[in-house]
């Protein structure tokens, strides 16, 4: 299950053994940019295309819209 960071369920966060999924929730009637707070480096994928982001920490969401953004983490070394 998701933990979110406040009632307003916009950010909730998914922690797996081997990486973490954020849960980015527009709820409004216009566009709203979530800004979340990445932990550590990472590899940023959207989970339902595969797709490889850019890594950034703004997401810029259409209105009445969800998405996952799954977090691998970079090992270094």
């Amino acid at each position: 299950a998701a933990h979110f960071e406040d009632e307003t369920l916009r950010i909730g966060i998914v922690t797996l053994p081997d990486r973490y999924v954020l849960c980015l929730f527009n709820w409004q009637d216009t566009p709203q940019e979530l800004s979340v707070r990445l932990p550590h480096p990472c590899r940023l994928q959207d989970f339902w295309t595969d797709a490889d982001l850019l890594h950034r920490s703004v997401f810029l969401m259409p209105p009445h819209s969800a998405r996952l953004i799954v977090c691998h983490p970079k090992l270094s070394g």
